[in-house]
């Protein structure tokens, strides 16, 4: 009986230390009670999101794996300004959101969440999670130096983002200087976390000229979040711009139109570069 007992003991001691949390968003990590994970940066104003598994690594008498019920962040632990959201009961993934004050100064954060298992028995397990706030998670340029394109005829700019941090992020894309002010108008782009993406973006002038353009892409979450390059743009009649495209592969014209539109685009590219 004395060894029925010493073995009971042993085996729910096993059970209660076997606990864990598995993150698998927007870091992977596996926690016991007490321990720390590394979130990574995040930008002022951010929403971080952190998911799990519901696997408790804890099974019950019928050797079945136990299952989390929901993921808490204990708001007591945060800092002035940061806001949270709990997970929901019964996710199939959990997951707990905090998010960053806009005011936030970069540093070095800890808060706590815990999880819950409402009707199998295991205990809760609280574990621990650190950032870095950082206004440098975002990284931004055009790619094209200049183009040049007919009067109301687009020019396409291609447009690089790299997200640097741990939360995604949608970012505005405007044009702040160079242009008339009725030729701008805005875009959103969503970068997720840790990626790079690309996006175009179109610009049609209505007078001739050359022009500098200046362009800026801003977190939708905290102005503080920003990029700026600048690319040229050059509007040429669309006469000229014709003619420049007669230079541009084989013409399917009669022998003799041919040889008048060559000599166009010749005139076009040499003095119109």
């Amino acid at each position: 009986m004395r060894k029925l007992a010493l073995f009971v003991l042993v085996f729910a001691a096993g059970l209660v230390h076997a606990s864990q949390v598995q993150i698998i968003n927007p870091v992977q990590s596996t926690l016991s009670e007490g321990d720390t994970v590394d979130l990574g940066v995040v930008g002022p104003g951010q929403r971080i999101e952190v998911e799990m598994l519901t696997r408790t690594g804890e099974n019950d008498w019928q050797n079945k794996e136990k299952d989390w019920d929901r993921v808490l962040v204990e708001p007591e632990t945060l800092p002035g300004g940061w806001r949270h959201e709990d997970g929901l009961l019964y996710e199939k993934k959990m997951k707990a959101i905090v998010i960053v004050s806009k005011d936030a100064p970069d540093d070095e954060y800890t808060f706590s969440l815990h999880t819950f298992d409402e009707y199998e028995g295991t205990q809760p397990l609280r574990f621990n999670a650190k950032v870095r706030v950082s206004r440098d998670v975002f990284q931004f340029n055009v790619v094209q130096e200049t183009l040049s394109a007919g009067i109301d005829q687009p020019a396409v700019y291609t447009l690089k983002f790299r997200n640097l941090g741990s939360a995604s992020d949608a970012f505005r894309i405007e044009v702040t200087g160079g242009l008339p002010s009725q030729w701008r108008y805005t875009k959103d782009v969503f970068v997720p976390h840790n990626s790079e993406r690309e996006a175009q973006y179109e610009l049609a002038g209505t007078e001739q000229g050359e022009f500098n353009v200046q362009f800026k892409a801003t977190s939708l979450s905290s102005e503080r979040i920003y990029g700026e390059d600048e690319a040229g743009l050059q509007v040429q009649s669309n006469l000229i711009e014709d003619m420049k495209a007669t230079g541009r592969g084989m013409l399917l014209f009669p022998s003799i139109e041919q040889i008048v539109y060559n000599l166009l685009g010749l005139i076009a590219v040499n003095a119109f570069p």
